[in-house]
């Protein structure tokens, strides 16, 4: 009696131990899904809060006025309207317009040593015109139209330049436009 007590004990001791096996599968799973699900939960609300907080920069930056320089616009015949991250900060436009056709070819004569680069007021980083990408013109090569709109794109080389920041742009001469406001 004793022996055939102990064989039907010893099913049921198995299917026991497959129970708790799955179970533990089971509990493991979950506790994984729960983990990935805290992930993906932490970050969507992080990357959210990135995002509200560029809208935010960009915002203040395209409220504060843009500073203008008589000397440059005399001395290089543009007035510079704009710096702004494009292609999700990876690149730098900074945006200008022609005011003196006479002064303007300086900045467009080919040489990579005559445009601008910029300076970051916070760090002192700089985006030389070695990073240069494009010089862009809306009007015909050649044709230096007083009001014609021109682009310069750099590359943001480490994200030297992040939205709502400050720099000054520097031309071949010397001359500074200081407190640009990043957009």
């Amino acid at each position: 009696m004793a022996a055939r007590a102990i064989a039907e004990a010893a099913p049921v001791a198995g299917a026991d131990e497959r129970r708790r096996g799955a179970l533990r599968v089971l509990t493991l799973l979950l506790a994984l899904a729960v983990v990935l699900g805290a992930i993906v939960g932490v970050r969507s609300f992080l990357a959210h809060r990135q995002a509200d907080s560029q809208a935010a920069a960009v915002q203040a930056a395209a409220a504060q006025p843009f500073p203008t320089s008589a000397t440059i616009e005399a001395t290089w015949g543009v007035r510079f309207s704009a710096v702004r991250l494009i292609d999700d900060a990876g690149d730098v436009e900074i945006r200008y317009t022609a005011v003196d056709a006479a002064r303007t070819g300086r900045l467009h004569s080919g040489n990579i040593a005559d445009l601008p680069y910029l300076r970051a007021e916070d760090s002192g980083a700089e985006i030389h015109s070695s990073s240069l990408m494009l010089n862009l013109h809306s009007t015909h090569a050649g044709d230096d139209i007083v009001g014609g709109s021109y682009s310069i794109i750099y590359g943001n080389s480490n994200g030297v330049l992040h939205y709502g920041q400050l720099v000054t742009l520097v031309l071949a001469d010397g001359l500074q436009l200081q407190h640009i406001p990043v957009q």
